[in-house]
């Protein structure tokens, strides 16, 4: 089993208020599960967001290309890639 360490959320009342609204509909069993998932799901979008910012830096150029762009573009992806790895 994985630990599990407690800590402490401040929210806006309206999104407790959602929180709270989601939870008593049965979609969760807890707010801790609802943030857990929402987590999770964030994690794996960053991810594959990652992977396809990879493979489209490996892909190579195509199409048309105005000269000088490149370098600003692939700049611009590594930047956005490093800060998704977070």
């Amino acid at each position: 089993m994985t630990s599990a360490a407690m800590i402490e959320l401040v929210l806006p009342d309206t999104s407790r208020d959602a929180l709270d609204a989601i939870v008593r509909a049965g979609a969760y069993a807890s707010p801790s599960e609802y943030i857990h998932e929402l987590i999770a799901r964030d994690q794996a979008d960053r991810e594959n967001i990652r992977k396809q910012l990879i493979e489209g830096l490996n892909s190579g150029i195509g199409g048309t290309w105005v000269p000088g762009a490149a370098s600003t573009l692939l700049q611009t992806i590594r930047a956005r890639s490093a800060q998704l790895s977070v």
